[in-house]
């Protein structure tokens, strides 16, 4: 399926390829859906559909991750992307979403540093990476490795 988004909806199109928009993939297969891009609970409801289609597309459960983190459903979110790593261990995205919400956390850090030195090998020249680790080590303190 091909998501297509305008202003106001999220489209989800036979035969397309995925896309990032708003810091979420949307993938969906089958027949065509549309989602606004702020109904989290709707993105939810594809993506389940998706992973219960093929409960090996990791892209999915990257996708349903992040619907459910902007959705309130931390812990929800942390299991799919944690999933989704399972399927795919070169996930970057799913790396990125689940080191930045333990970074966010602050009682997280170890996971967090472990997740973003993923996303930093995985990914030399992603600046998102080494930021979200200097964030880490600015939240302990250690103004060396920040920087």
């Amino acid at each position: 399926m091909l998501l297509h988004f305008d202003s106001q909806h999220v489209h989800l199109r036979p035969y397309g390829i995925l896309l990032i928009f708003l810091s979420s993939v949307f993938f969906v297969s089958g027949q065509s859906a549309t989602c606004p891009p702020e109904d989290f609970e709707c993105q939810v409801q594809l993506f389940t559909k998706q992973i219960q289609k093929n409960p090996n597309d990791a892209a999915a459960y990257l996708g349903r991750g992040n619907a459910l983190y902007y959705s309130g459903n931390n812990n929800s979110a942390v299991l799919d992307w944690t999933k989704a790593i399972e399927l795919n261990p070169k996930n970057l995205d799913a790396y990125l979403a689940r080191g930045t919400y333990y970074r966010t956390l602050r009682t997280q850090d170890e996971k967090a540093l472990a997740d973003l030195n993923k996303v930093i090998e995985l990914a030399p020249s992603n600046s998102r990476g080494y930021l979200g680790r200097g964030q880490v080590y600015g939240n302990l303190h250690n103004v060396d490795l920040s920087f």
